[in-house]
């Protein structure tokens, strides 16, 4: 099974699916830059936000294979904001300013939720996950 998140933006209905990577080891490394980037260029633009973001997604996973027929159709859709599947594992949640904050779903990994703003440093937010796994 696959770490999955949700990507939404306050100003509308509709959020991202990723069914695989959605972990923030994973999901940052593309996110920070892409946000903070978006949010300085466009402002507060919640369906072109989200078209951008699955656009920025699909650019920073590995590079493009063929893929085999159970691949063909897996991995990325949009759904309604407020439909957490129960197989997501994170919800990544931006406000209108860029601010995100960042929640796990599963309830046996249940924590608190790790608030998360554009100029947090990437190393800080991941050295942080880590312990938080190990204690």
């Amino acid at each position: 099974m696959g770490t999955s998140c949700l990507f939404r933006v306050e100003g509308t209905d509709a959020a991202i699916y990723q069914h695989y990577d959605g972990d923030p080891q994973t999901v940052l490394p593309w996110l920070l830059p892409f946000s903070t980037a978006f949010f300085a260029a466009r402002g507060h633009d919640p369906q072109y936000f989200l078209a951008q973001c699955l656009f920025a997604a699909k650019f920073a996973t590995a590079p493009y294979t063929e893929p085999t027929p159970t691949q063909h159709f897996n991995g990325w859709g949009v759904t309604a904001h407020e439909d957490s599947t129960p197989d997501v594992d994170y919800i990544y949640d931006f406000s209108g300013d860029g601010a995100c904050v960042i929640s796990r779903t599963r309830p046996w990994r249940i924590t608190d939720p790790i608030p998360l703003d554009s100029w947090v440093d990437l190393d800080t937010v991941l050295t942080a996950l880590s312990d938080e796994s190990k204690g």
